[in-house]
């Protein structure tokens, strides 16, 4: 009885330091990914940057609301019965490299038991992961997939090798 237990620890123990490693791996590699993207300019062209811009707002919202290329300005919406969200991007720099502000603007409102709806609550807040996600687009749109760097896609592929099965390895497009 004592080996079956010791041999069921020192399994759980193994599998929780594979896990532990498959985190460490995902956190270096947000890590890097941030380090490229969160807060910095870009140095692309001002149309590129302009169009950058409206990939992302296209993938997250459902039409634009206003836009001017020549100003570096575009304002991306979605709404639903309860709840509105517009979310605008601005171009600031007027030499290279662009840096790019966005404001987020929600709008809640509570259906009532007897059909009306409450007044709109309005927020501006926005959270890193969110921010870092609009980033993200913008930078991937601007220049491609990030490259990640030979010694972390080596820890990655090491790491993958020691996995039997396909959802416990670290794979790009779906954990990165």
């Amino acid at each position: 009885m004592k080996t079956i237990k010791l041999a069921l620890f020192i399994l759980a123990f193994i599998q929780n330091t594979v896990a532990q490693s498959k985190r460490d791996l995902l956190d270096e590699i947000e890590r890097y990914q941030k380090s490229l993207v969160e807060n910095k300019p870009y140095n692309a062209e001002r149309p590129q940057v302009y169009e950058a811009m409206n990939v992302s707002g296209a993938q997250e919202y459902q039409k634009v609301l206003r836009e001017s290329e020549s100003r570096g300005f575009c304002e991306w919406y979605s709404e639903s019965d309860t709840y509105k969200e517009t979310l605008t991007y601005e171009i600031v720099n007027d030499k290279r490299p662009f840096r790019v502000n966005f404001t987020i603007k929600k709008e809640h409102r509570v259906k009532n038991l007897d059909g009306t709806y409450s007044p709109w609550q309005t927020s501006y807040d926005m959270s890193k992961k969110y921010t870092f996600k609009l980033q993200y687009e913008i930078y991937v749109a601007l220049f491609g997939q990030i490259k990640l760097p030979d010694d972390l896609q080596a820890k990655i592929d090491k790491f993958n090798e020691l996995q039997t099965k396909d959802r416990k390895r670290i794979l790009q497009g779906r954990d990165y």
